[in-house]
Protein backbone atom coordinates (compact mmCIF):
# COMPACT_ATOMS: atom_id res chain seq x y z
CA UNK A 1 0.00 0.00 0.00
CA UNK A 2 3.27 2.40 0.33
CA UNK A 3 4.11 1.49 -3.35
CA UNK A 4 2.38 3.88 -5.99
CA UNK A 5 3.48 1.30 -8.75
CA UNK A 6 1.86 -1.44 -6.85
CA UNK A 7 -1.52 0.31 -6.23
CA UNK A 8 -1.30 0.99 -10.07
CA UNK A 9 -0.71 -1.98 -11.90
CA UNK A 10 -3.88 -3.76 -10.77
CA UNK A 11 -5.96 -1.00 -13.17
CA UNK A 12 -4.06 -2.55 -16.06
CA UNK A 13 -5.94 -5.72 -15.90
CA UNK A 14 -9.44 -4.06 -14.57
CA UNK A 15 -9.59 -2.14 -17.62
CA UNK A 16 -9.27 -5.19 -20.02
CA UNK A 17 -11.98 -6.64 -18.28
CA UNK A 18 -14.64 -4.09 -18.17
CA UNK A 19 -13.89 -3.37 -14.60
CA UNK A 20 -13.29 0.49 -15.09
CA UNK A 21 -14.72 1.33 -11.47
CA UNK A 22 -11.91 -0.97 -9.93
CA UNK A 23 -9.49 0.17 -12.39
CA UNK A 24 -10.48 4.17 -11.44
CA UNK A 25 -9.76 3.35 -7.72
CA UNK A 26 -6.30 1.77 -8.33
CA UNK A 27 -5.46 4.64 -10.68
CA UNK A 28 -6.49 7.27 -8.03
CA UNK A 29 -4.83 5.17 -5.04
CA UNK A 30 -1.66 5.26 -7.07
CA UNK A 31 -2.01 9.21 -7.55
CA UNK A 32 -2.88 10.20 -3.63
CA UNK A 33 0.61 8.37 -2.69
CA UNK A 34 2.39 9.57 -5.50
CA UNK A 35 1.05 13.18 -4.29
CA UNK A 36 2.01 12.42 -1.02
CA UNK A 37 5.52 11.44 -2.07
CA UNK A 38 5.82 14.17 -4.66
CA UNK A 39 5.04 16.62 -1.63
CA UNK A 40 7.54 15.26 0.46
CA UNK A 41 10.32 14.96 -1.85
CA UNK A 42 11.41 17.90 -4.40
CA UNK A 43 13.27 15.73 -6.42
CA UNK A 44 10.72 12.82 -6.80
CA UNK A 45 10.25 12.26 -10.49
CA UNK A 46 7.00 12.81 -11.72
CA UNK A 47 6.54 10.64 -15.20
CA UNK A 48 4.73 7.88 -13.93
CA UNK A 49 2.80 10.39 -11.57
CA UNK A 50 2.33 11.65 -15.36
CA UNK A 51 1.50 7.79 -16.84
CA UNK A 52 -1.12 7.35 -13.95
CA UNK A 53 -3.60 10.28 -13.98
CA UNK A 54 -3.36 10.07 -17.75
CA UNK A 55 -4.34 6.48 -17.32
CA UNK A 56 -7.19 8.09 -14.76
CA UNK A 57 -8.07 10.45 -17.05
CA UNK A 58 -8.70 8.00 -19.77
CA UNK A 59 -10.62 5.56 -17.77
CA UNK A 60 -12.52 8.52 -17.17
CA UNK A 61 -12.83 9.33 -20.68
CA UNK A 62 -14.49 5.76 -21.21
CA UNK A 63 -16.75 5.67 -18.63
CA UNK A 64 -18.41 8.83 -19.41
CA UNK A 65 -17.11 11.03 -17.07
CA UNK A 66 -16.27 14.54 -18.77
CA UNK A 67 -15.50 16.86 -16.10
CA UNK A 68 -13.51 14.28 -13.97
CA UNK A 69 -11.45 13.33 -17.12
CA UNK A 70 -10.46 17.56 -17.80
CA UNK A 71 -9.52 17.91 -13.90
CA UNK A 72 -7.18 15.28 -14.07
CA UNK A 73 -5.45 16.42 -17.63
CA UNK A 74 -5.40 20.39 -15.76
CA UNK A 75 -3.54 18.94 -12.82
CA UNK A 76 -0.81 17.34 -15.23
CA UNK A 77 -0.54 20.96 -17.32
CA UNK A 78 0.47 22.67 -13.92
CA UNK A 79 3.33 20.43 -13.73
CA UNK A 80 5.89 22.56 -16.09
CA UNK A 81 8.74 20.57 -17.93
CA UNK A 82 11.68 21.86 -16.50
CA UNK A 83 14.64 23.07 -19.59
CA UNK A 84 15.67 19.52 -20.61
CA UNK A 85 12.53 17.93 -20.52
CA UNK A 86 11.13 21.39 -22.64
CA UNK A 87 14.45 20.60 -25.21
CA UNK A 88 13.60 17.21 -26.29
CA UNK A 89 10.85 17.40 -28.83
CA UNK A 90 10.39 13.41 -29.38
CA UNK A 91 10.05 13.20 -25.35
CA UNK A 92 6.60 11.94 -25.12
CA UNK A 93 6.32 11.12 -21.23
CA UNK A 94 6.95 13.93 -19.87
CA UNK A 95 4.06 14.46 -16.70
CA UNK A 96 3.02 17.88 -18.89
CA UNK A 97 2.74 16.16 -22.12
CA UNK A 98 1.00 13.13 -20.75
CA UNK A 99 -1.39 15.88 -19.56
CA UNK A 100 -1.38 17.91 -22.89
CA UNK A 101 -1.89 14.23 -24.55
CA UNK A 102 -5.30 13.58 -22.25
CA UNK A 103 -6.77 17.18 -21.97
CA UNK A 104 -6.96 16.43 -26.30
CA UNK A 105 -8.09 13.02 -25.86
CA UNK A 106 -10.78 14.32 -23.20
CA UNK A 107 -12.19 16.96 -25.78
CA UNK A 108 -12.25 14.69 -28.94
CA UNK A 109 -13.16 11.85 -27.01
CA UNK A 110 -16.22 13.61 -25.65
CA UNK A 111 -16.75 16.03 -29.03
CA UNK A 112 -16.16 19.29 -27.43
CA UNK A 113 -15.78 21.52 -30.78
CA UNK A 114 -17.18 24.32 -29.42
CA UNK A 115 -14.05 24.02 -26.58
CA UNK A 116 -11.49 22.52 -29.41
CA UNK A 117 -12.33 25.78 -31.75
CA UNK A 118 -11.71 28.17 -29.30
CA UNK A 119 -8.61 27.41 -28.16
CA UNK A 120 -8.16 28.19 -24.37
CA UNK A 121 -8.68 24.61 -23.56
CA UNK A 122 -6.25 22.63 -25.46
CA UNK A 123 -2.98 25.03 -25.26
CA UNK A 124 -0.72 25.22 -28.22
CA UNK A 125 2.65 22.94 -27.46
CA UNK A 126 6.10 24.10 -29.67
CA UNK A 127 6.66 20.38 -30.18
CA UNK A 128 5.57 18.76 -34.22
CA UNK A 129 3.62 15.86 -31.96
CA UNK A 130 1.30 18.20 -30.44
CA UNK A 131 1.47 20.44 -33.50
CA UNK A 132 0.17 17.61 -35.34
CA UNK A 133 -2.55 16.34 -32.83
CA UNK A 134 -3.89 20.05 -32.05
CA UNK A 135 -4.28 20.27 -36.11
CA UNK A 136 -5.92 16.69 -36.28
CA UNK A 137 -8.25 17.97 -33.10
CA UNK A 138 -9.28 20.91 -35.18
CA UNK A 139 -10.08 19.28 -38.29
CA UNK A 140 -12.32 17.65 -36.62
CA UNK A 141 -14.18 20.26 -34.99
CA UNK A 142 -14.61 21.65 -37.93
CA UNK A 143 -15.75 19.42 -39.95
CA UNK A 144 -18.03 18.48 -37.11
CA UNK A 145 -19.44 21.97 -37.54
CA UNK A 146 -19.75 21.33 -41.37
CA UNK A 147 -16.81 24.31 -42.34
CA UNK A 148 -15.20 21.30 -44.90
CA UNK A 149 -12.99 23.80 -46.49
CA UNK A 150 -11.34 25.00 -43.04
CA UNK A 151 -11.05 21.54 -42.05
CA UNK A 152 -9.17 20.46 -45.32
CA UNK A 153 -6.63 23.58 -44.22
CA UNK A 154 -5.82 22.44 -40.70
CA UNK A 155 -5.12 18.64 -42.31
CA UNK A 156 -2.33 20.50 -44.72
CA UNK A 157 -1.49 21.91 -41.56
CA UNK A 158 -1.13 18.34 -40.25
CA UNK A 159 0.68 17.46 -43.13
CA UNK A 160 3.86 19.72 -42.61
CA UNK A 161 3.89 19.21 -38.66
CA UNK A 162 3.65 15.24 -39.34
CA UNK A 163 6.89 16.03 -42.00
CA UNK A 164 8.45 18.16 -38.86
CA UNK A 165 7.67 15.18 -36.51
CA UNK A 166 9.64 12.48 -38.98
CA UNK A 167 12.48 14.74 -39.59
CA UNK A 168 12.78 15.22 -35.57
CA UNK A 169 12.22 11.80 -35.05
CA UNK A 170 13.75 9.84 -37.92
CA UNK A 171 10.46 7.97 -38.48
CA UNK A 172 7.03 8.51 -39.24
CA UNK A 173 4.52 8.33 -36.34
CA UNK A 174 1.92 5.72 -37.23
CA UNK A 175 -0.53 7.29 -34.41
CA UNK A 176 -0.45 10.23 -36.41
CA UNK A 177 -0.95 8.54 -40.38
CA UNK A 178 -4.11 6.89 -38.78
CA UNK A 179 -5.56 9.82 -37.14
CA UNK A 180 -4.72 11.57 -40.91
CA UNK A 181 -6.74 9.21 -42.34
CA UNK A 182 -9.41 9.36 -39.97
CA UNK A 183 -9.82 12.89 -40.52
CA UNK A 184 -10.34 12.70 -44.08
CA UNK A 185 -12.84 10.35 -43.86
CA UNK A 186 -14.62 12.56 -41.46
CA UNK A 187 -14.21 15.31 -44.09
CA UNK A 188 -15.13 13.28 -46.59
CA UNK A 189 -18.75 12.63 -44.69
CA UNK A 190 -19.31 15.81 -44.50
CA UNK A 191 -18.99 17.46 -47.98
CA UNK A 192 -21.41 14.76 -48.80
CA UNK A 193 -19.66 11.57 -49.59
CA UNK A 194 -20.54 9.68 -46.83
CA UNK A 195 -20.19 5.96 -48.40
CA UNK A 196 -16.24 7.06 -49.49
CA UNK A 197 -16.29 8.66 -45.52
CA UNK A 198 -17.32 5.99 -44.30
CA UNK A 199 -15.17 3.37 -46.29
CA UNK A 200 -11.86 5.93 -44.85
CA UNK A 201 -12.82 5.88 -41.49
CA UNK A 202 -12.88 1.87 -41.69
CA UNK A 203 -9.58 1.67 -42.81
CA UNK A 204 -8.51 3.79 -40.36
CA UNK A 205 -10.28 2.08 -37.55
CA UNK A 206 -8.58 -0.96 -39.02
CA UNK A 207 -5.11 0.97 -38.69
CA UNK A 208 -5.75 1.75 -35.19
CA UNK A 209 -5.97 -1.58 -34.30
CA UNK A 210 -2.91 -2.98 -35.74
CA UNK A 211 -0.91 0.32 -33.61
CA UNK A 212 1.69 -1.37 -31.21
CA UNK A 213 -0.34 -1.68 -28.20
CA UNK A 214 -0.03 0.44 -25.67
CA UNK A 215 -2.25 1.62 -22.03
CA UNK A 216 -3.29 4.15 -21.85
CA UNK A 217 -4.49 3.78 -25.41
CA UNK A 218 -1.87 6.09 -27.61
CA UNK A 219 -4.75 6.45 -30.02
CA UNK A 220 -6.55 9.47 -28.76
CA UNK A 221 -10.21 7.68 -29.09
CA UNK A 222 -11.02 4.81 -30.47
CA UNK A 223 -11.72 5.24 -34.39
CA UNK A 224 -14.77 2.74 -34.51
CA UNK A 225 -16.63 4.71 -32.29
CA UNK A 226 -15.96 7.55 -34.82
CA UNK A 227 -17.10 5.14 -37.42
CA UNK A 228 -20.43 4.19 -35.45
CA UNK A 229 -21.51 8.05 -34.97
CA UNK A 230 -20.39 8.97 -38.27
CA UNK A 231 -22.60 5.98 -39.42
CA UNK A 232 -25.35 6.99 -37.47
CA UNK A 233 -25.23 10.50 -38.77
CA UNK A 234 -25.49 9.00 -41.84
CA UNK A 235 -28.58 6.82 -41.09
CA UNK A 236 -26.74 3.34 -41.92
CA UNK A 237 -27.77 1.44 -38.93
CA UNK A 238 -25.95 -1.35 -39.37
CA UNK A 239 -23.11 -0.33 -40.23
CA UNK A 240 -23.23 1.99 -36.78
CA UNK A 241 -24.07 -1.37 -35.00
CA UNK A 242 -21.58 -3.16 -36.32
CA UNK A 243 -18.60 -0.54 -35.47
CA UNK A 244 -20.31 -0.05 -32.08
CA UNK A 245 -19.94 -3.85 -31.18
CA UNK A 246 -16.68 -4.12 -32.35
CA UNK A 247 -15.43 -0.94 -30.24
CA UNK A 248 -17.18 -3.03 -27.13
CA UNK A 249 -15.03 -6.05 -28.05
CA UNK A 250 -11.74 -3.45 -28.70
CA UNK A 251 -12.82 -1.64 -25.13
CA UNK A 252 -15.18 -3.58 -22.80
CA UNK A 253 -17.87 -1.58 -21.06
CA UNK A 254 -16.62 1.45 -22.98
CA UNK A 255 -20.06 4.10 -21.90
CA UNK A 256 -19.40 5.80 -25.73
CA UNK A 257 -19.94 2.25 -27.55
CA UNK A 258 -22.63 1.00 -25.44
CA UNK A 259 -25.18 4.30 -25.75
CA UNK A 260 -24.11 4.00 -29.67
CA UNK A 261 -24.85 0.51 -30.13
CA UNK A 262 -28.12 1.75 -27.91
CA UNK A 263 -28.75 4.65 -30.47
CA UNK A 264 -28.14 1.93 -33.29
CA UNK A 265 -30.92 -0.79 -32.84
CA UNK A 266 -33.61 2.04 -31.39
CA UNK A 267 -33.25 3.38 -34.82
CA UNK A 268 -33.53 0.29 -36.49
CA UNK A 269 -36.33 -0.79 -34.63
CA UNK A 270 -34.54 -3.56 -32.86
CA UNK A 271 -33.40 -3.69 -29.20
CA UNK A 272 -30.92 -5.94 -27.63
CA UNK A 273 -33.55 -8.07 -25.32
CA UNK A 274 -35.18 -9.07 -29.04
CA UNK A 275 -32.42 -10.47 -30.01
Amino acid sequence: PEIPHALHMPGHIYVQTDRWADAATAFDQCARKERELMNSDQLYSTGHHGHNVHFLASTYSFTGNYREAMALSEELLKIRENPREASQLTNTRTAYRQGWFARMRTLVHFRQWDEILEGAALPEYPGPRERAWRHWARGLALAARGDTGLALAEAKSMDEQMKAWEKAAGSESPHLKTARLDLSGHIQVRSGEAAKGLDMLERAADMELHLRYNEPPAYPRPVLEALGQAALEARQWTRAESAFRRALDQNPGSQGAKEGLAAALARSDRTLARR
